[in-house]
């Protein structure tokens, strides 16, 4: 057994642990909507999907989509460290779209 000092201890450790997951994934949530606020209000007449499934790990990226076609317009994969490296401006994003549409 280990003393309870050194349990609890551990214990604090694992609830660390889990706050920063929350507000990682609370981090990724709110870049995500603002990103999506910017273009809705750039191009009104497109529709933003938020990733409906747990994002992967780490990951940011947005993803123009018209029919079979699929284009990156923003990816922060292999960004950082420092975390704020992964998330784009909104308006890198909005001026990616717009050159996104311009070229097709």
């Amino acid at each position: 057994f280990l003393p309870k000092s050194r349990a609890l201890r551990l214990r604090n450790r694992v609830v660390s642990y889990r706050d920063k997951i929350a507000n990682a994934i609370n981090l990724y949530g709110r870049n995500a909507l603002e990103v999506k606020s910017a273009l809705v209000a750039a191009r009104p007449d497109i529709t933003v999907v938020l990733n409906p499934l747990k994002p992967r790990r780490n990951s940011f990226e947005i993803t123009w989509m018209d029919g079979d076609k699929e284009k990156i317009l923003w990816t922060g994969i292999k960004k950082g460290p420092p975390r704020k490296l992964k998330f784009p401006e909104a308006s890198v994003v909005v001026a990616a779209l717009e050159e996104a549409l311009k070229s097709e």
